[in-house]
């Protein structure tokens, strides 16, 4: 079976402009997922130390004031 010039020009290109964007979402997927997953623990390491501070705050206050917990 002969192609005609016009189907050995469109396959390819048709391959390609599904191939680009579908390659693209991966890429760009995959380099959000890490890039979200690096800023959570980095926000969750800042929110434990200033939950910590915080809670030795309370604890020195109580003991200045003599209160019991």
């Amino acid at each position: 079976m002969k192609l005609s010039i016009r189907m050995k020009i469109f396959l390819p290109v048709m391959l390609l402009l599904i191939a680009f964007p579908v390659a693209a979402w991966f890429v760009f997927s995959y380099a959000l997922d890490g890039h979200m997953n690096y800023n959570a623990k980095r926000d969750l390491g800042q929110m434990v130390k200033t939950v910590e501070e915080l809670a030795c705050r309370t604890r020195q206050m109580r003991r200045m004031t003599g209160e019991v917990s």
